[in-house]
């Protein structure tokens, strides 16, 4: 009777054992769900917008896949899988992160770039301004249409570069035109004090 009960009780501790060895399964749903966040992340373009949020993203994401790598190689009565819940968790939420700072980061970058594309513009207008005045000058000095002719080449070349800005710009390469519209206005300010220069001299 004693072994009988003895051999009942390591029954229910077996079936107990392996009841919550099968309990133990990876976080699927939640692992699926830290995917997406980071799917939304990439259509948001958070590697280019905000890289350093991303690639955190990204590295919860491999920890996560790591931790149940582990855990599947373990006898199965002996798998936990309490981490992988929590590093699941901290992928997830860093994925969201990385995707509302990507918004913000392109956000950012569009503002940057109207500013300098109007900053540009400004400046453009004012050395074509400038030009205007200084080819209606009645002093006509030896080498002044020379000189003339270069200025024109010069604003007519600025406004190419700012129209290539612009095309940047529309076409949501906001870094590329703000890089662009800037080295236009800061070559366009040379150019009005040229100008400037130029209509002291001649006295306009």
């Amino acid at each position: 009777m004693h072994k009988r009960t003895l051999w009942l009780t390591a029954l229910v501790l077996m079936t107990a054992v392996v009841a919550m060895g099968g309990c133990a399964k990876p976080p699927d749903a939640e692992v699926e769900a830290a995917r997406q966040a980071l799917a939304s992340a990439d259509t948001a373009q958070a590697s280019t917008w905000a890289p350093e949020a991303h690639q955190e993203a990204q590295a919860a994401m491999d920890a996560v896949q790591t931790e149940i790598n582990a855990q599947a190689e373990k006898f199965a009565l002996s798998r936990s899988y309490d981490e992988a819940k929590r590093l699941v968790a901290e992928a997830q939420a860093k994925a969201e992160a990385a995707q509302q700072a990507a918004i913000e980061g392109k956000d950012a970058a569009r503002n940057a770039a109207q500013e300098a594309l109007a900053s540009g513009r400004a400046t453009l207008d004012q050395a074509a301004a400038l030009l205007t005045e200084v080819e209606a000058c009645k002093r006509r000095p030896k080498g002044f249409e020379t000189d003339l002719a270069a200025l024109r080449a010069t604003l007519e070349g600025l406004e190419a570069q700012h129209a290539e800005a612009q095309a940047a710009f529309d076409g949501g390469d906001y870094q590329q035109a703000q890089a662009g519209a800037e080295a236009v206005q800061y070559a366009a300010g040379t150019l009005v004090t040229d100008l400037e220069s130029a209509k002291t001299k001649l006295r306009c």
